[in-house]
């Protein structure tokens, strides 16, 4: 429970876009605790006011945590919604600003005084997290870096990996990739390959090459093995389930080519559990899959 007696705390994550990929992994954590985070890319949809979601999300929240970094303490909209955060706080006389140092930076003069929660390493991230869930009274838990079980990675997925990465690599470097991760566990080891293999943004795949098939192939194989253990398996389960609903952009009767696309997303779906996509895939697949 929170300071304010808030059982379920919700936080407006403040951030730039540049520092998105430590935004996902820190919003993963704090959800698995308990907290609802409201997100940009996740809250506003096409059409929508900007100005107003933004300023309606951090009305409705309880925190906004601000993530500091070069590049947010020079963006704007940073600035504006920290503005907006800052003027309730003093207004309703309690904390509603969390500062998250993601690394070393000018701090705007308004935080300076402030306790902030020290994520600029990765040693760091867990005891960081623990403070910060602490904050929000929510229990301390393992961090997504840091999970409790170990476990081999299947040493055939791993090399099927190797093979398929883009551009492909040399003797040295695939050496030196099987010195680092062949006796780590699943999660490291997942979390690196899925970083390698997807095609771009985890969340936003671009691209419907034969090779960025089996790429999907490869990957829908990793986050079964890791299970929901990493923000990056989370951003291909939920690419993949995005996919059902629009996967392509125009009628796929016409094109065959777009028609193996399908069969490798229904595949990918399969292999993760998601039978709900798959139905919702087949609808939209006038011939079948």
């Amino acid at each position: 429970m929170t300071e304010s007696g808030v059982i379920n705390p919700k936080v407006f994550m403040s951030h730039n876009w540049r520092d998105k990929d430590f935004v996902r992994r820190l919003a993963l954590d704090l959800k698995s605790a308990g907290a609802s985070v409201w997100i940009d890319e996740a809250e506003i949809k096409i059409g929508d006011s900007l100005i107003e979601k933004i300023r309606n999300g951090i009305d409705e929240v309880d925190y906004l945590a601000v993530i500091l970094s070069s590049r947010s303490v020079d963006s704007e909209w940073v600035k504006k919604e920290v503005d907006i955060a800052m003027n309730q706080e003093i207004e309703n006389k309690r904390v509603k600003v969390l500062p998250i140092l993601l690394e070393q930076c000018g701090l705007p003069g308004f935080l300076k005084g402030k306790l902030y929660a020290d994520f600029t390493t990765e040693d760091r991230y867990a005891s960081a997290l623990a403070l910060l869930l602490d904050k929000l009274g929510l229990p301390s838990r393992a961090s997504t870096r840091f999970p409790e079980t170990y476990w081999p990675f299947n040493p055939q997925l791993f090399q099927d990996c190797l093979r398929s990465m883009e551009p492909p690599l040399t003797q040295e470097e695939w050496k030196r990739a099987c010195e680092m991760h062949s006796v780590r566990d699943a999660y490291s080891t997942g979390d690196w390959l899925l970083e390698r293999l997807t095609p771009s943004d985890p969340y936003y795949w671009s691209g419907m090459s034969v090779s960025t098939c089996y790429r999907i192939k490869l990957l829908a194989e990793i986050v079964h093995e890791m299970g929901r253990m990493s923000w990056r398996a989370e951003a291909v389960r939920d690419n993949l389930i995005r996919q059902t609903s629009d996967p392509f952009g125009y009628d796929p009767e016409y094109s065959d080519w777009v028609g193996r696309r399908a069969v490798t997303i229904y595949t990918a779906l399969q292999t993760i559990g998601d039978t709900v996509s798959m139905a919702a895939l087949q609808k939209r697949w006038p011939n079948g899959i």
